[in-house]
C-alpha cells in the first residue's frame, strides 16, 4: 500500500474513532427486532403500565410472559413465494466451460448450500427482517469465496450507495501481537485493500503482514435492506410499520398470561364444620383439643366426616337445606375471551399491513374472490422479489470479480430476474380450481396453466418431484380427458394408448423417471406400440 493511500484510510479511522449516531439506532432498532422476531431478550421490552401498575405487580407479568417469535411466523410466512415462483430466468454472459466452472462455483458457496439457498434460508426472514443495517460480506480462503453475515453491533462505520458499499470499518477486536501484548485492531476494506490497522488512542498505525490487495476488485459488502426514509442513512426494517403494534400485542399477550396465573383456578368453598370432639370450644379438659388443633373446626377433610344440620320438622319455620353444600367459585372469563378475539383482529391487521390483504381473505373462497384480495399481497411480493433479485445479482458479481480474474468490476455479468408466478394458493384449492375447468369445458390452455399452478404447488418443496411430475405431464395423452371421453371422441385405439400410458408410466423405476423428455418418449412409444400390436391393434391407425 503507498503512503498516499494509507494516509487516506488513517484519516478516515480517525474521522471515525466512534460510531456515528445513525448506527446506534441502527443497533438499538436491531436488538428491538431481535427480541420481537426471535425472542432474545423479549421482557425488556414489557414495560411498566405507568400510572396502572406498580413495579411490583410488573415484575410477575415480565417473569410468566412469552415471546412473539410465532406471530412473525406467521407474518412472515408469504415470503417463501419469493424462491418458490416459477418464471425464474438467470443470464450469465459467460461460455463454454467459463460458463459450467462459475455455476459449479456459485452451486455451492457455503455449507453445500448454493447462493440463491443461502441468501433463501438467511436473508429474506433473517438479515433484511432482523438487521436490516447490518452487511453480507464476502470473505475468501484457499481460492474460495463465500458470504458471510456482519451484524451492525460489529461495525463502526460504511459508505453505501444503494446496497453496494464503497468502504466498511469494523469495530475494533482485540488481538495478541508478537510480544504477546493485547492490542486493538481495526478492519478496513474498500475495493483495494482489505487491511487491518492497530489502534493506540486516535493513533492508527498499519499492520502491514495482514494488510492484502482486495481479491474482489470491490468492497465485497451489501447492505441487508434497501428500505429508506428520505433524508436517513439508516435501513428500515419490512416490519417498520407493523413494530409498534407488535410491541402493544406483546405487552397485551403479557397482560392475559398474567391474569389467567392470577384468576385462571377456580376457588373452591364447602362449610366449615365444628369439630365433633371439642364441639367447637377449642379444649379438650385444660388440653388444647388435638383434632382440631385449637381452632374449633375441622382442619383436614375425611370422607368419616359428617355435615349434620339440625332440623326439626315439627316446627312452624322448619330449615331449608341448602341449595349448595359445597363447590367452586368460577373466574370471570369473559377478559380472556375479550383478549382472544382482540388478538386475532390484531393479528389480521398486522398481516393486511404487511401484505395488503386479510390471511382469511385468502383462504376458502371462490377462485375468482381469491385472486382480487390476492393482488395487493402480489404487488407487496414483487417488491420483496426486487429486492431478492438485487442482492444476489450483486452477489453474483462479487463473485464473478473473484473468480473470473478477466473480469472488471464495473462490467456485469448477471441478469437475474426472480419469477412472479407466486405459489399462494394450496394444492388442495388449486386441484380444485384445475376440475371446475374441466368440468366447464375450459380451453386446454387455461387447463393447462390450472395444472401447473397446482403442480408446482404440491411439490413447491421438492425439485426433483415436480420434475418428474411436470414430464408425465408433457408425455400423457390427452392429460386433461379421462378414457371415457378420449375414446368417445378419438376412438378406441386412442383410448387403449392413454391407458397404456398409465401402465408404462407405472412400471418406470424412479431413476427412470429422471431420464429427459426425449428419451423417455421414446421409451414410451416403443411400450404402447409394442403393446398395440400384442393387443392386436396398429398404432398408426
Amino acid at each position: 500500500m503507498n503512503e498516499k493511500k494509507q494516509s487516506e484510510i488513517v484519516q478516515l479511522l480517525k474521522a471515525n474513532t466512534k460510531a456515528p449516531g445513525w448506527i446506534e439506532s441502527a443497533r438499538e432498532k436491531h436488538k428491538e427486532l431481535k427480541a420481537l422476531v426471535y425472542g432474545d431478550e423479549f421482557r425488556d421490552l414489557i414495560l411498566q403500565i405507568e400510572h396502572i401498575e406498580s413495579e411490583k405487580l410488573a415484575e410477575p407479568r415480565k417473569k410468566y410472559s412469552r415471546p412473539i417469535n410465532d406471530l412473525n411466523e406467521k407474518l412472515l410466512s408469504p415470503t417463501h413465494n419469493v424462491y418458490s415462483a416459477t418464471g425464474t430466468e438467470k443470464d450469465f454472459d459467460l461460455q463454454g466451460s467459463a460458463l459450467t466452472e462459475f455455476i459449479t462455483k456459485i452451486s455451492n458457496v457455503r455449507a453445500g448450500k448454493s447462493l440463491q439457498q443461502w441468501l433463501s434460508t438467511f436473508w429474506i426472514r433473517d438479515l433484511q427482517v432482523v438487521d436490516p443495517n447490518g452487511l453480507i460480506f464476502f470473505e475468501a480462503k484457499d481460492g474460495k469465496a463465500y458470504p458471510t453475515y456482519k451484524s451492525i453491533d460489529t461495525i463502526r462505520n460504511y459508505s453505501a450507495s444503494g446496497i453496494k458499499t464503497k468502504w466498511v470499518i469494523f469495530e475494533p477486536v482485540k488481538k495478541i501481537d508478537e510480544n504477546k501484548q493485547t492490542i486493538n485492531v481495526v478492519r478496513y476494506v474498500d475495493s483495494d485493500v482489505d487491511a487491518l490497522f492497530k489502534q493506540e488512542g486516535q493513533e492508527f498505525f498499519l499492520i502491514e503482514s495482514e494488510t492484502f490487495d482486495n481479491p474482489f476488485k470491490t468492497c465485497p459488502a451489501l447492505v441487508n435492506s434497501d428500505l429508506m426514509r428520505l433524508g436517513s442513512d439508516e435501513r428500515l426494517s419490512p416490519l417498520v410499520n407493523v413494530i409498534e403494534a407488535e410491541k402493544e400485542y406483546m405487552t397485551d399477550r403479557s397482560i392475559a398470561t398474567i391474569y389467567k396465573r392470577q384468576n385462571g383456578f377456580p376457588i373452591p368453598f364447602r362449610p366449615q364444620i365444628i369439630c365433633p370432639t371439642c364441639h367447637g370450644e377449642k379444649k379438650q379438659g385444660d388440653k388444647v383439643c388435638q383434632s382440631c388443633n385449637g381452632t374449633g373446626f375441622l382442619q383436614t377433610k375425611d370422607i368419616a366426616h359428617e355435615i349434620i344440620l339440625p332440623i326439626d320438622l315439627d316446627s312452624d319455620a322448619p330449615a331449608k337445606l341448602p341449595s349448595n353444600f359445597a363447590g367452586f367459585i368460577k373466574p370471570d372469563l369473559d377478559f380472556l375471551t375479550f383478549h382472544a378475539e382482540d388478538k386475532k383482529e390484531a393479528e389480521s391487521d398486522m398481516f393486511e399491513v404487511l401484505w395488503g390483504t386479510k390471511d382469511s381473505e385468502i383462504k376458502d373462497q371462490t377462485a375468482t374472490a381469491a385472486m382480487l384480495n390476492l393482488q395487493p399481497m402480489t404487488s407487496k411480493l414483487n417488491k420483496w422479489s426486487s429486492s431478492a433479485e438485487q442482492i444476489e445479482e450483486e452477489s453474483t458479481e462479487i463473485l464473478a470479480n473473484y473468480y473470473i480474474r478477466t473480469k472488471k468490476p464495473d462490467v456485469k455479468i448477471a441478469k437475474i430476474r426472480y419469477g412472479r408466478n407466486y405459489i399462494i394458493f394450496s394444492p388442495s384449492f388449486l386441484l380444485e380450481s384445475y376440475h371446475n375447468s374441466k368440468e366447464k369445458s375450459d380451453p386446454d390452455t387455461i387447463k393447462d396453466v390450472k395444472l401447473i399452478e397446482y403442480l408446482n404447488s404440491k411439490y413447491q418443496n421438492d425439485p426433483k418431484g415436480l420434475s418428474i411430475a411436470l414430464k408425465k405431464k408433457e408425455l400423457e395423452m390427452y392429460v386433461h380427458y379421462s378414457v371415457e371421453q378420449v375414446a368417445d371422441i378419438f376412438g378406441n385405439v386412442e383410448a387403449q394408448k392413454k391407458m397404456l400410458f398409465i401402465d408404462w408410466w407405472e412400471s418406470l423405476s424412479y431413476q427412470e423417471k429422471e431420464k429427459d423428455i426425449k428419451a423417455l418418449e421414446t421409451l414410451r412409444d416403443t411400450f404402447i406400440n409394442q403393446k398395440l400390436i400384442q393387443n392386436g391393434n396398429n398404432s398408426s391407425e
